[in-house]
């Protein structure tokens, strides 16, 4: 989820930026980036995290979730899989695997 299509705060934010705000709730920041509340929980034992408890409250520190969205690492294609394709297509078209093969 882009910036542009962040969630709304709450009302009560009294209008100030979600970038501008110390903390956000885990909620908020989950809804944010498109993630499970789980996966912010294991960002945060991971190290890549930083979390932050007011009167009770378990809340994200934004800056530390603008440094995890910033350094976001590229997707790639995984070659995960290639081989069990490369059997899949040998069985159902073999000479298409064997020309594949020599190639």
């Amino acid at each position: 989820m882009t910036a542009v299509n962040a969630p709304v705060a709450s009302s009560r934010s009294f209008g100030t930026p979600w970038r501008d705000r110390p903390f956000l709730s885990i909620a908020f920041a989950a809804d944010l980036l498109g993630v499970s509340r789980a996966f912010l929980y294991r960002m945060e034992k991971e190290g890549r995290l930083r979390f932050g408890r007011l009167a009770g409250k378990t809340l994200v520190k934004t800056d530390s979730l603008l440094h995890l969205i910033d350094n976001v690492e590229d997707w790639r294609p995984s070659e995960r899989g290639a081989a069990g394709r490369a059997a899949r297509t040998a069985l159902v078209r073999p000479e298409r695997a064997a020309s594949e093969h020599l190639s």
